[in-house]
């Protein structure tokens, strides 16, 4: 992901004015108030508003910086009142790109006032990612299954170089703690959640340290009560390997994995057992399996197809030719997906892309933040853990949250 630098400060010289002739002894140091950032997406379009209050009127020694990266002329410009100033930039938006917006302000003792700065990813459609928080720690995310138990996310592996720990993120104040370590080193995990349990696996790999097969012997291991319990079961047929071969998704409150080899097979909590339910001839070229309207969707295929079939038999239904021309493969790690409604979204490396199962139709959307875990969701809205470059161009883990396009 190229690094979100910032480009030349320009100075809104038309909101620094003078409000009365008054000693320096008498003017208070400036500080901020409130601000209110909002953001509509339009087909081709984002538009950023920032409405900035200060604890007094700017004077002509108070500077106020406004940056962009693309950098671009300078949008509307507007005073509400002695306190508050407006500003409001529209950007177009005719290709999927990165976008970092930054205020700055430094009044006339010298004091900077720091703002956070927004991190956006667009797309002409109107869909946008956000950054809603950095963390500030090793971001090696690949393959990272997040838990979501009530409102809290936990985080197997989020600081893979330091330990295997996996970390809790508060959902309501965006705060990250420690939490217990990893029962095993490993971040190429598939896991899911049922009710208020959370199942994380991993296939047991063979003595002689093959890393891309494993013997038929498959670990589940349960997060329940705030700790991890594990279970080994045998599993018949061939395909359950590492997290680029396989996915796990539910179905009516049942958790399934789907293997690269075409075989499926649905978790019996109760017996703490995987069973084959199907086999089909739909070997995945990377992991994605998602039930729309009780169809369940599968691929991307080797030779670049996404297919659908039915949810409970496996029977072949249709086939669908995916777009891009770099068609993920069997070695890829960073391919993931979600669902809002009808429409299935695919993230890869290079072009991340919607599809809907009504139209049929594909479209670009905006691509996901680099080096990311799995996507989750919370309350209706759809998050992932990812990474950015910092205003210091160091890279850290940060949680993104999707905007698809405002109606």
């Amino acid at each position: 992901m190229p690094l979100m630098r910032l480009l030349s400060l320009l100075t809104i010289s038309s909101l620094i004015y003078l409000t009365s002739c008054k000693e320096d002894s008498e003017i208070p140091a400036l500080t901020l108030q409130n601000i209110d950032q909002e953001i509509q997406s339009s087909i081709g379009a984002i538009t950023i508003t920032s409405t900035i209050t200060f604890n007094r009127s700017l004077t002509a020694e108070d500077a106020v910086f406004y940056t962009t990266n693309p950098d671009e002329e300078l949008g509307e410009i507007e005073t509400i009142d002695d306190f508050t100033i407006r500003l409001t930039h529209t950007f177009n938006i005719s290709e999927p790109h990165f976008l970092s917006i930054g205020t700055s302000i430094t009044s006339r003792q010298g004091e900077p006032i720091a703002i956070d700065p927004i991190y956006l990813s667009t797309a002409p459609n109107g869909d946008y990612w956000r950054i809603e928080k950095s963390f500030g720690i090793a971001p090696n995310l690949e393959g990272i299954v997040p838990l979501v138990i009530n409102n809290t996310t936990y985080l197997p592996g989020l600081n893979y170089d330091a330990s295997y720990k996996m970390y809790a993120l508060d959902m309501s104040s965006f705060a990250l703690r420690e939490s217990e370590n990893l029962p095993i080193e490993t971040n190429r995990w598939v896991g899911f959640q049922l009710g208020n349990n959370g199942y994380i696996g991993n296939c047991i790999r063979e003595v002689n340290g093959n890393t891309s097969s494993c013997t038929s012997e498959y670990i589940t291991y349960i997060w329940e009560n705030e700790q991890w319990t594990a279970n080994t079961d045998t599993i018949e047929g061939y395909g359950m390997f590492r997290r680029q071969f396989q996915t796990a998704y539910t179905y009516n409150n049942t958790a399934y994995i789907y293997s690269g080899s075409g075989y499926v097979y649905q978790y019996d909590p109760l017996a703490k057992k995987w069973n084959i339910i199907f086999i089909n001839n739909i070997e995945s070229g990377a992991p994605i399996a998602q039930v729309i309207n009780d169809e369940l969707y599968l691929g991307v295929t080797r030779n670049g197809y996404l297919a659908k079939v039915d949810a409970v038999t496996g029977d072949f239904i249709e086939q669908f030719q995916y777009p891009g021309e770099d068609i993920p493969d069997y070695n890829t790690i960073d391919v993931n997906s979600f669902v809002i409604g009808n429409d299935l979204y695919i993230s890869h490396h290079l072009v991340d892309y919607k599809f809907n199962t009504l139209t049929k139709e594909w479209s670009v959307t905006a691509k996901a933040f680099g080096n990311m875990s799995n996507f989750f969701e919370h309350n209706g809205s759809i998050y992932q853990i990812g990474s950015v470059y910092n205003l210091d161009y160091e890279e850290t883990a940060a949680l993104a949250r999707f905007y698809p396009k405002s109606e």
